[in-house]
């Protein structure tokens, strides 16, 4: 029979007595009182019960973690006197639940499943010690998902020093004579691009080609010295992604990737992508390579001549493998703004940074247009085909500064448009064959939305159109199968437009 120590009554004391249970499982305790210290009333001031937990706790990862890596270790902390831990994984949460997922038995507080990229998965752990009862501690059920990819080389960790450049680790054919006429990086410091990346990157690698005679240009690494090492099987992906910028000054080349050396597999989108300034993205189906991809000890990115070739280069980054990539826009429509003859005060003029060597712009003293124009002067009117369903609207542009940042939009067919700015170069912009567009409202200009916050004073950049309203959403217009037509006018003094891009947002 426990005997409870004397108070001594004072406050500085945490505890006078511990009472071991021994294992006992039970659902409530009874205290009774026998005698006591002599007293006429005697009590007891605080009773605390502690124990140690009999089932699995404190996961790592943590519950409903994100991008955790494929070749994480699960662990948890041990319940109470448990000898073997069984271990459910699944991707599926009521095989879990229901115990039905695959099982396994491990000794210690760890295991190690076999997981894909881009997958939930859900896990719990029940915590057996044959010799006690109840034999088992069923444990809760917990959740991660794993990242969607593996780097296969981002380009970040390269330098300025040797053996840390990224032509020591990609050989080109100043190295190497057999990879034709390429160059990995800059010819002087950086030798990495800094300014033009892909995904917010630190840096991108410059592959320089030389096709004006050679029959190619190739740049080739051993994948022992890139992040994905040779096993391509880890994480079971099914797809290759690269990045690609391409350059106003490069010829429609062909582009193709090689592993182990073996067959081209080219690039099948538009091959004027190479000569377009932006960032396009190229998946390519990893069953299209034919090799082991548990075996992958090489990776070659060549340009292959198509007619008289070039001497130019593109901007490489974020080479990764996914098991479900990134999708790609079903339409892409490129649309030079100089390819139409616009009315004043819009003009066609040369500018060397601009795709093509021209774009349209403002001239100078045109002065403000704070409503939208009910004539087509100053408009450039294009007249484009689409599969029909929902697209986004992006444009390369060059505003002069912070006062000179924002653009009107106009879907007449629509039923929301978002209200103007009076500040700002901006250009009027119109789908009329559009159904639909992003919420706003504007009694005054009906029908035009207010692209404000383009680029202000940056040079050119890229700028997908959004509405002065919620300037974090992108406007999206619903356009008819077919033939469609769109309209930009002028706003305001100084303003250039190089190119208009109609994406697709069906996916």
């Amino acid at each position: 029979m426990p005997q409870f120590a004397q108070g001594t009554g004072t406050n500085t004391y945490k505890y006078n007595t511990v009472v071991d249970l021994g294992d006992v499982i039970a659902a409530s305790v009874r205290i009774k009182q026998q005698t006591n210290w002599g007293m006429t009333i005697s009590g007891l001031s605080e009773v605390r019960f502690t124990y140690i937990p009999v089932w699995s706790r404190e996961p790592k990862p943590e519950d409903e973690a994100v991008d955790v890596p494929w070749n994480t270790t699960l662990k948890w902390r041990s319940g109470r006197e448990a000898s073997q831990h069984k271990v459910y994984v699944s991707a599926n949460e009521q095989m879990v639940i229901d115990g039905n997922a695959p099982v396994n038995t491990v000794s210690n507080n760890s295991y190690s499943p076999n997981l894909a990229l881009g997958q939930t998965y859900y896990w719990r752990v029940d915590e057996v010690n044959n010799a006690e009862v109840p034999v088992l501690w069923e444990g809760d059920v917990w959740s991660f998902t794993t990242g969607a990819y593996i780097t296969v080389d981002d380009f970040e960790d390269y330098n300025n020093t040797q053996p840390y450049t990224v032509w020591d680790t990609w050989i080109d054919g100043l190295t190497d004579t057999t990879y034709g006429g390429s160059r990995m990086g800059n010819e002087y410091e950086p030798f990495c691009e800094e300014d033009i990346t892909y995904d917010g990157s630190r840096q991108s690698a410059p592959l320089y080609y030389n096709i004006t005679s050679a029959a190619k240009s190739e740049v080739f690494a051993n994948t022992a010295n890139l992040k994905v090492g040779s096993d391509w099987m880890k994480g079971s992906p099914e797809t290759l992604v690269l990045w690609f910028y391409g350059n106003a000054g490069n010829s429609v080349d062909k582009l193709y990737i090689k592993l182990n050396n073996s067959q081209k597999v080219y690039y099948t989108g538009d091959l004027l992508n190479l000569t377009r300034s932006v960032w396009w993205q190229w998946n390519i189906d990893l069953s299209e390579f034919n090799v082991n991809l548990a075996n992958v000890q090489s990776i070659t990115i060549g340009l292959e001549k198509v007619g008289s070739g070039v001497e130019s280069h593109i901007l490489i980054d974020e080479i990764r493998l996914y098991r479900e990539a990134p999708p790609v826009p079903t339409e892409d429509i490129w649309i030079e703004a100089e390819s139409v003859t616009p009315t004043a005060p819009w003009a066609i003029v040369d500018d060397a940074e601009a795709s093509g060597g021209k774009c349209i712009a403002t001239e100078d003293g045109s002065g403000d247009s704070l409503t939208a124009p009910a004539t087509p002067a100053g408009t450039a009117t294009y007249t484009f085909n689409v599969a029909g369903g929902d697209y986004k609207i992006e444009l390369r542009v060059n505003t002069p500064d912070a006062d000179g940042d924002s653009f009107w939009i106009r879907f007449p067919d629509a039923t929301n448009v978002n209200t103007p700015d009076a500040d700002g170069d901006s250009f009027w912009i119109r789908f009329p064959d559009a159904t639909n567009v992003a919420p706003g409202t504007n009694e005054t200009n009906p029908g035009w939305i207010l692209f404000n916050g383009a680029g202000p004073g940056n040079g050119w950049e890229w700028d997908v159109v959004n509405s002065d309203v919620d300037d974090t959403q992108d406007a999206i217009v619903t356009l008819p199968a077919g033939s469609n037509t769109m309209q930009i006018s002028y706003r305001e003094d100084g303003a250039q437009i190089d190119v208009i891009r109609i994406i697709s947002v069906n996916e």
